[in-house]
């Protein structure tokens, strides 16, 4: 009975030390950064299925009315790759409709905060025609001119108001963006965009360098859902 004894006291201790050993330096999971949509971008990007915008084309003549519809909503987490680091990131895709606008999807995405304290948040839009653009990026300065490649072309902050009138209608906290495609070229095409909090895009409007007609469109009315 002694020798079992001394036989169980050993086998505890040994059991012990070991778990000790194994747990002293434990191996940390491997960490990758995760960056979100915030609220603020939302508001002025993110609608719930079914929600709408009426717009009326000022120009070219006759005038039109055509609306965008929110037909679904897909939210992601996605991944992106740097060299031999990563991380993950929120994606919200919008299904959108038009009949003469032409815009077929929404897409907004998240990204690591900058130097301005802002994330790097962005908002891009589809067109049937296989075209795409980013016409909302806030976290560049205002009036920093950024070239995002030979096909979205030159993006710029033009303005940030905290009211403004458009089509007899006030908004507050408006973001002005312009893109321009090709900006070399002697066929460059200037887009504008007027982004309002809680309400989306207030104006937009497009031109080729050279032409008189310039393509415009302003809210006309809206009814937006939240995200669900």
């Amino acid at each position: 009975m002694k020798f079992t004894s001394f036989f169980g006291m050993y086998v505890a201790f040994s059991l012990a030390f070991l778990v000790q050993s194994c747990t002293k330096e434990p191996i940390a999971p491997t960490q990758h950064e995760v960056y979100h949509i915030s609220d603020n971008f939302k508001s002025y990007t993110a609608f719930g299925k079914g929600s709408y915008w009426v717009y009326q084309r000022l120009s070219p003549l006759p005038t039109v009315l055509d609306t965008i519809r929110v037909d679904g909503t897909i939210f992601e987490n996605r991944i992106h790759t740097i060299g031999n680091s990563q991380y993950y990131y929120d994606a919200i895709e919008l299904a959108l409709s038009s009949k003469v606008i032409g815009l077929k999807k929404g897409e907004i995405t998240a990204g690591p905060s900058t130097t301005t304290g802002l994330k790097s948040e962005t908002y891009r839009i589809y067109f049937t025609d296989g075209s795409y653009l980013s016409v909302l990026i806030p976290h560049y300065p205002i009036d920093s001119l950024v070239h995002l490649g030979q096909v979205e072309g030159d993006y710029i902050n033009r303005a940030f108001y905290t009211q403004l009138e458009v089509n007899q209608a006030l908004y507050s906290d408006v973001y002005e963006t312009r893109i321009t495609i090709d900006p070399t070229s002697e066929q460059r095409t200037e887009h504008n965009y007027l982004f309002a909090k809680n309400y989306g895009c207030v104006k937009f409007s497009s031109q080729v360098a050279g032409q008189n007609t310039k393509e415009e469109w302003v809210l006309k009315s809206s009814a937006l859902l939240p995200l669900e």
